[in-house]
């Protein structure tokens, strides 16, 4: 999905109207006349693999970091548009959630909630699926500048994705 400048003018339009909603914290308000995007033309490709069979990527936007990695900046009114890789080597001994914008109580006591790489480690051990891939991407949900992620995060995210061999992505939407 690409979205042209017409919807980049909606957007600057969008916030310059809502940022003092924004920085209120006044989500529903801010959001109330967000010029919000309907995808045409998804590309879609027909399951043919069995599960057992695939490798699979995790893709999650909670926000969740590692230590090492920098946090997300959460207060941005704009979002953060970049993504973090995790890697896929036994549990998280360490993680961080940093999206301010969603009650992150349970994911704070178990990253799973959001990001369920452990789940999918027990599924794998089931030979429910196949394999993980080496890394799993993560990303701030909160991204209103639509645009700027799908023009630099996205095609990144993409090139990650196919680097290891993926058959499939679970999408974790926070």
């Amino acid at each position: 999905m690409d979205l042209d400048a017409a919807w980049q003018a909606r957007y600057e339009q969008w916030l310059a109207a809502a940022r003092p909603w924004l920085a209120a914290q006044a989500w529903r308000r801010a959001f109330e006349q967000y010029p919000w995007a309907a995808p045409t033309g998804i590309p879609w490709t027909p399951w043919t693999r069995p599960l057992r069979h695939a490798r699979i990527a995790l893709v999650g936007s909670g926000g969740l970091t590692i230590p090492g990695q920098p946090p997300f900046d959460a207060g941005n009114p704009e979002g953060d548009t970049s993504f973090r890789i995790i890697p896929d080597r036994g549990p998280l001994p360490a993680w961080r959630i940093d999206h301010g914008h969603y009650d992150t109580t349970a994911a704070q006591t178990d990253y799973n909630v959001v990001f369920p790489l452990d789940v999918l480690r027990e599924l794998v051990a089931e030979r429910v699926v196949g394999d993980l891939s080496p890394r799993a991407v993560t990303f701030m949900g909160y991204i209103p500048n639509a645009r700027e992620f799908l023009a630099q995060s996205a095609p990144r995210i993409t090139e990650v994705l196919r680097y290891d061999a993926v058959d499939g992505v679970l999408l974790v939407p926070v």
